[in-house]
């Protein structure tokens, strides 16, 4: 399993993430509060997302620490439901395609790949407001240059959970923000 920080590299203080703010471009989060509600996504729209992250391996369960990699990812997701839900939990489900032009991993060794998580589900959560909180699953395939770890295979498995935050600078335009447990299995599969 790896922990990735998307929107940036190698975040790891409180300050990190304030200055990652501000070199985005966020506004400030009293200000946001303030504006006016931006309405949620409908059902039937389209979003477009794109994550840029530093991910570093941890050990759990059978997993092999130790790695350090670099994602890029594209999603396209289509709205499937109207608002729906109680209180806080009141939001929209939402089915995308994750596509993984750059995977690279350059801890132990060097390794390049690809990917597609044709399995992506969020669950927007309709604050009413600029900040738009989410939680997200997704599941895929991952073909690499070299097997990753050594001595496994080429092609594995990928699934992720994730949960984050949309800042709406305009009703279709905003920020993402999240953190994923990104997992990449070889399926206990040996070469």
């Amino acid at each position: 399993c790896a922990h990735a920080v998307a929107s940036s590299a190698m975040l790891s203080s409180p300050a990190r993430w304030f200055l990652t703010l501000l070199l985005c471009g966020a506004l400030p989060v009293s200000d946001l509060a303030a504006q006016e509600p931006v309405p949620v996504l409908a059902n039937g729209a389209s979003e477009w997302t794109a994550v840029a992250s530093h991910s570093w391996g941890v050990e759990i369960a059978n997993s092999t620490s130790g790695q350090r990699y670099v994602r890029q990812a594209v999603t396209w997701g289509h709205v499937l439901t109207d608002a729906r839900g109680p209180g806080l939990l009141r939001g929209h489900f939402s089915w995308g395609i994750e596509f993984t032009p750059v995977f690279g991993l350059y801890e132990p060794e060097r390794v390049y790949g690809f990917g597609v998580s044709p399995i992506a589900w969020r669950w927007s959560f309709a604050s009413g407001g600029r900040l738009l909180p989410y939680a997200e699953l997704a599941g895929g395939l991952l073909w690499t240059t070299r097997p990753v770890p050594v001595e496994t295979a080429r092609f594995n498995f990928t699934a992720h959970a994730a949960a984050g935050l949309r800042i709406m600078a305009t009703p279709t335009q905003g920020l993402v923000l999240g953190y994923e447990l990104h997992h990449v299995s070889n399926g206990n599969r040996l070469q």
